[in-house]
């Protein structure tokens, strides 16, 4: 399994039916490497770029590197996707008086015009920040982009004592299109939030989520994963819940069936009212030290000295989180967007 999503047998169990309602495949089937269409930044060009466009109800997808963590592993071959993560995009200066979360660790410290991200997550390395079992975290989508691409300040020393023979850790992200963020968008983005706001990180998620079980025929919707708000959540259920709040998604759908994969480019999720996302606007994090140096991380002082998270305000790369982020609705000059075979 640590091939992951590029096992032959990755997929087998969910990636056949291209007539699935929530989220059809548009990438190849399990004996061939997944497909996105993405434009590829450099390091400095997606911080510069890409950051500022970033809008509430846009999705951030975080890859987690395959090889040494057998859950990930179990995760990237069932999904057929690189996609192990997905978080919702939360910017207060979309609407100041009706998006007023913050920052749950540092508040008012972050500046409004900053984008967050809205997650759930287990605790652990690069889990949440606020509860140890894990559950709703609100963070500034920079700072935890940084920590997150950093596998030198937070991969475990018994995991591997030199991060330069692992696996890199990549984000991308994908933008609303065709969407008024307008005031009732926002209320109703405000609402759902807070109906979730102390649900548990779901630990033991249905393994059927990952199996397409024909549920959308009738002699099958008994295969459907209902959601259950005593186990609470995973990441992508949390992102179906609110784009479910906000109109985007069927009600009909069960938001226990979503994935990871569902919301990066290897699938077409299915949005409502002629809202799409973009292509995925995707970064690599640094591979060697000499790299990380170059992206602009300060030098560790004990590099065998390891943060599953970090636990100042601008994180391992030192973000100035007080400074405003002008609004972009594009990222200028980018790359031309690709279909790519991760072969």
């Amino acid at each position: 399994l640590s091939a992951g999503e590029d096992n032959c047998l990755s997929g087998a169990c969910i990636d056949g039916p291209c007539c699935d309602q929530y989220a059809p495949n548009q990438s190849c089937c399990c004996c061939y490497a997944p497909r996105y269409y993405q434009a590829q930044y450099g390091f400095t060009e997606f911080f510069d770029h890409v950051l500022p466009c970033l809008h509430t109800g846009d999705v951030i997808l975080a890859c987690w590197p395959k090889g040494e963590y057998p859950g990930t592993n179990v995760s990237l071959f069932m999904g057929h996707s690189r996609s192990t993560h997905v978080g919702f995009i939360y910017r207060p200066s979309d609407c100041p008086d009706v998006l007023t979360s913050r920052d749950l660790v540092f508040g008012s410290q972050v500046n409004n015009t900053r984008p967050l991200i809205a997650q759930f997550q287990s605790g652990g390395e690069q889990g949440n920040r606020v509860k140890e079992d894990g559950g709703l975290d609100i963070v500034d989508a920079e700072t935890f982009m940084k920590d997150y691409l950093d596998k030198f300040a937070h991969t475990p020393l018994n995991l591997a004592q030199d991060p330069t023979v692992i696996n890199t850790p990549s984000i991308s992200v994908r933008l609303l299109r065709n969407v008024q963020r307008d005031r009732a968008f926002c209320e109703a983005v405000q609402r759902t939030l807070t109906q979730d706001w102390n649900l548990p990180f779901n630990i033991n998620p249905s393994p059927f989520t990952y199996i397409d079980c024909f549920q959308n025929l009738p002699c099958c919707g008994c295969m459907v994963v209902n959601p259950s708000l005593k186990a609470g959540f995973i990441c992508s259920e949390f992102v179906g819940q609110m784009y479910e709040g906000i109109g985007l998604l069927s009600k009909k759908n069960s938001i226990a069936e979503y994935v990871p994969n569902q919301f990066d480019t290897t699938r077409r999720l299915l949005l409502l009212d002629g809202v799409q996302l973009t292509e995925e606007y995707y970064v690599v994090g640094p591979a060697t030290y000499a790299q990380r140096a170059a992206d602009g991380y300060p030098e560790m002082a004990n590099r065998d000295q390891r943060q599953y998270v970090s636990t100042n305000p601008g994180g391992f790369w030192g973000v100035d989180i007080s400074k405003p982020i002008l609004d972009l609705l594009a990222p200028p000059a980018a790359p031309a967007p690709q279909m790519l075979s991760m072969e």
